[in-house]
């Protein structure tokens, strides 16, 4: 069972996925965040455990402050990749 809160769990992955971004584009995927957080938390994961670190994961994705987004380069836009997100400045914006 993980003693950590959801928040906590969070700051843990987020820190861990910054260091994956800096690491370069072969790290900023999923499944690299996912081994090395499982090799920071209890050992004896449940099913429910697991589940719960994906909530928080997808969490930083879609939260009102998420701050990850889908994608690292246009040659790798999607999934299982991600980046984080930045201030968007007046020159990236633009009129539809």
């Amino acid at each position: 069972m993980i003693e950590m809160t959801d928040s906590e769990i969070r700051a843990l992955l987020l820190e861990i996925a910054r260091k994956c971004i800096a690491a370069g584009e072969g790290y900023s995927q999923v499944a690299v965040v996912m081994h090395k957080a499982a090799k920071r938390l209890p050992r004896e994961l449940t099913l429910h455990d697991e589940q719960r670190v994906l909530r928080c994961w997808h969490g930083l994705f879609t939260r009102p402050d998420g701050v990850l987004v889908p994608g690292f380069s246009v040659d790798n836009p999607n999934e299982p990749f991600f980046h984080e997100r930045v201030a968007i400045t007046e020159e990236e914006t633009y009129d539809e």
